[in-house]
């Protein structure tokens, strides 16, 4: 038997699944959006105590099931793995009362729950006992990215041997290779920890500023404002022959700007294009010193614009790796 809440819960989403919402007044939409989300909060953390319930009842021994997760993950088809977190997410929010609420309220969602709880380990359960009042306050009131590493500073406060560790296994993991070509052509490759990798980094993209500032100082002397990066005494070489930020220049963008470079946007920049500051087609050059994350939202509103102030259109990019 369902109970009739729930059932009352089916008889509300099917009506609101009878709006047209491109009918709905624009202004409206935000707010309703907002509201959505924290329904759906809301319903996941019902589901998660529903699952615990069930789980403890032992109901699902009278099947072939081997566990709660496998009868219910059997019975909606969905992934195993996801209604087994589902499940052992509700032991974990036992011990986490300041969580549970504001999971409970629709305050925070289920990506903040699984953050906190990655964090409340059995060797820390002490001190997040202690700080978890403050960590969900800053789930419900920071940007998600912000949120999460907030979280990842408080766990490299109080518990700073595993942060040691984590520093170690990156500096163990060190290496660089240097080979021959047939040739006479020599090839690097290897690996920094990130501190190192952070001052080769600056340090290669200074150097290399100081030589290009060179470079234009000399094109300038020659040739005045008319001079272009094609009047350069050296070209940029690879910079200019390839045109999208790929492997270690687009790595290096990724470390140095953590999200999109609109101050507005919070998509993380794993997930953006590198841009160009200055553009490819005015003659900028693919590397470091070059390149910003943006995502892909902003980089054609970066095109639409300088169409519309220039007339200028760049020519249809593919979306690069």
């Amino acid at each position: 038997m369902i109970r009739a809440e729930v059932g009352q819960l089916r008889e509300s989403v099917d009506k609101v699944r009878t709006i047209v919402w491109a009918n709905e007044p624009a202004v409206t939409l935000e707010d309703t959006l907002v509201e959505l989300s924290r329904v759906r909060a809301m319903v996941d953390a019902a589901e998660v105590e529903a699952l615990a319930a069930y789980d403890a009842s032992k109901e699902w021994t009278a099947t072939s099931a081997l566990s709660a997760a496998a009868r219910i993950a059997h019975l909606t088809r969905r992934p195993l793995a996801d209604v087994r977190w589902r499940v052992g997410l509700a032991r974990k929010l036992r011990s986490m009362p300041h969580t549970l609420s504001a999971f409970e309220l629709g305050e925070i969602g289920i990506e903040h729950v699984r953050v906190l709880c990655r964090a409340n380990l059995a060797a820390l359960a002490v001190e997040f006992a202690r700080d978890e009042d403050t960590l969900v306050d800053k789930a419900r009131t920071l940007p998600f990215d912000a949120f999460a590493a907030e979280v990842r500073t408080w766990r490299d406060v109080v518990d700073p041997e595993g942060t040691e560790k984590r520093a170690l296994s990156n500096y163990e993991e060190r290496h660089l290779n240097a080979s021959q070509s047939f040739e006479g052509m020599g090839r690097l490759d290897g690996w920094m920890e990130p501190f190192s990798y952070h001052v080769f980094r600056t340090e290669l993209d200074r150097h290399y500023q100081r030589l290009l500032d060179a470079e234009w100082a000399a094109a300038r002397a020659r040739l005045g404002d008319a001079a272009t990066v094609n009047d350069l005494e050296r070209t940029p070489g690879h910079s200019r022959r390839r045109r999208f930020f790929t492997g270690a220049q687009r790595d290096a963008a990724i470390v140095a700007f953590p999200t999109c470079d609109d101050p507005t946007c919070p998509i993380r920049s794993v997930h953006c294009q590198i841009d160009h500051l200055l553009e490819w087609i005015d003659g900028g050059p693919t590397d470091a010193a070059n390149g910003r994350p943006l995502c892909r939202g902003h980089n054609l509103w970066k095109e639409h614009q300088r169409a519309r102030n220039t007339g200028i259109r760049s020519r249809r990019r593919r979306t690069p790796p």
